[in-house]
C-alpha cells in the first residue's frame, strides 16, 4: 500500500464535516433523517472502491485482532464519553505492542469515522447536545493538541506514556464515583457565565487538547468531567456533547497528522481493516447511551478505566520511574477533578434549551 493517496483522507474528511454536500434539502427534518445515512453510503463507497482498486483485502487476515478489537472500541466510543481511542490506545500499546505515537493516530484516524458516524447519528435522533459550547471547546482543544504535540510528543519515554494514560484516568474514576446524577441540569446558560466559569472551561478543553496529543483522546473525557463536575450537567448530555467535541478534533488533527507525514503505512493498514465496524459500531453505542440510565452509563466508565490500569499493570510491568510518573499524573487529575467538585455551580430549578 505504498504511496497511500492522502487525498482521499483530506477529501473523506472535508465531506464528513461539510453537511451542506449532502443532498439539497430544503427540510431540516429530513436532512437530519438522513445525515448518518448518506455519511454511511458515503464512507463505505470510498472505502469499498480503494480497498478493491489496490486489492487489499488480504489486510483483514493480517489484522483481524485490530477489527475484533474496534468492533468493542467502537461501540464504547458510543456509549461513553470516552472515544474510540480509549479503548484502541491501551490494546494497541498493551496487547499489540505498538508505539504509542502511532497508536495515537490510530486512534485519531479511526474517530474520524467512528466518532463522526456517532455525531451524525446524534445529529440525525436530536439527541440534545450543548451546541453552545462546541465552537470554543474544539478550538482552544486543537491549540492545546498542537502545543503539545511540539513540546511533549516524542520526549517521553513509550512505556511512561502507556502508564501515564491508565493512572490519569484512574483519576477519573474516582471522580466519577463522587457524582450525584439524578441532581445534574439539562442544560448550560452561557449568559450567567462569570469569568471564572470561562476560565474552568477554557482549561479543561485545552488539558483536553494536550492530552489528545498523547494518547489520541482526551479532548472529550476531560470537558465532560468538566461538564458533569463543575456545570453539573446531565451525564447523558455531556457524553452526547463530548462525542461531537472529539469527532471534530479527530478530523482536523488526522488532518494535521496526514500533512506532516506522521501516519504510518502500517497505521493505515490498522485504519482501513477497522473502517466498516467502527462506522456502526460507534452510532450503535449512542442509541443504547441514549435510553441508558446516568447510573449506568457511570458504571460502565468505571468498570473500563479499571480493566484498562489493571491489564496495564499487568502487562508493562512497569518500572518505580514509571510508576511515580503516573502517581504525578493521577494526583492531578485528582486536585484537578476535587477541585471542580468543591468548586461546582449549585443547581438552580430553572428550565432551559440544550439546543
Amino acid at each position: 500500500m505504498a504511496g497511500f493517496d492522502r487525498a482521499v483522507i483530506i477529501a473523506s474528511s472535508i465531506q464528513i464535516l461539510n453537511l451542506s454536500s449532502f443532498p439539497k434539502c430544503r427540510d431540516d427534518a429530513m436532512k437530519r433523517k438522513y445525515a448518518y445515512l448518506i455519511f454511511v453510503l458515503l464512507i463505505l463507497s470510498i472505502w469499498m472502491g480503494y480497498m478493491s482498486y489496490n486489492n487489499l483485502w488480504y489486510l483483514f487476515s493480517n489484522f483481524y485482532g485490530i477489527s475484533i478489537t474496534m468492533i468493542f472500541g467502537s461501540f464504547i466510543a458510543g456509549i461513553s464519553s470516552e472515544g474510540g481511542g480509549a479503548i484502541a490506545f491501551p490494546v494497541l500499546t498493551l496487547l499489540f505492542d505498538v508505539h504509542p505515537f502511532d497508536a495515537r493516530n490510530f486512534s485519531l484516524l479511526i474517530q474520524s469515522i467512528g466518532m463522526t458516524g456517532a455525531s451524525l447519528f446524534i445529529y440525525s435522533k436530536r439527541i440534545p447536545v450543548l451546541n453552545q459550547i462546541i465552537p470554543l471547546a474544539c478550538s482552544i482543544g486543537f491549540v492545546g493538541y498542537l502545543l503539545g504535540n511540539f513540546i511533549l510528543v516524542g520526549h517521553i519515554k513509550p512505556s511512561a506514556i502507556k502508564i501515564l494514560f491508565v493512572f490519569i484516568w484512574l483519576s477519573l474514576a474516582y471522580a466519577l464515583t463522587k457524582l450525584n446524577v439524578r441532581s445534574h441540569r439539562s442544560y448550560l446558560d452561557l449568559h450567567t457565565f462569570n469569568h471564572f466559569d470561562w476560565m474552568i472551561l477554557v482549561l479543561a478543553a485545552f488539558l483536553g487538547g494536550v492530552l489528545t496529543s498523547l494518547f489520541g483522546n482526551g479532548l472529550d473525557i476531560i470537558v465532560f468531567t468538566c461538564l458533569v463536575l463543575y456545570f453539573k450537567i446531565d451525564i447523558r448530555l455531556a457524553t452526547a456533547t463530548s462525542i461531537i467535541l472529539m469527532s471534530i478534533i479527530s478530523v482536523f488533527a488526522s488532518i494535521f497528522n496526514v500533512y506532516q507525514e506522521y501516519v504510518s503505512e502500517t497505521v493505515y493498514q490498522y485504519w482501513l481493516v477497522s473502517i466498516p465496524f467502527v462506522i456502526f459500531g460507534a452510532p450503535f453505542g449512542s442509541k443504547i447511551m441514549s435510553i441508558l440510565s446516568p447510573r449506568v452509563v457511570t458504571l460502565i466508565l468505571i468498570s473500563i478505566i479499571g480493566v484498562q490500569w489493571i491489564g496495564a499493570i499487568l502487562i508493562v510491568k512497569p518500572t518505580y520511574t514509571e510508576i511515580v510518573i503516573g502517581i504525578i499524573g493521577m494526583v492531578g487529575g485528582l486536585v484537578l477533578f476535587s477541585f471542580m467538585i468543591s468548586k461546582g455551580k449549585s443547581i438552580i430549578p430553572e428550565s432551559g434549551d440544550t439546543q
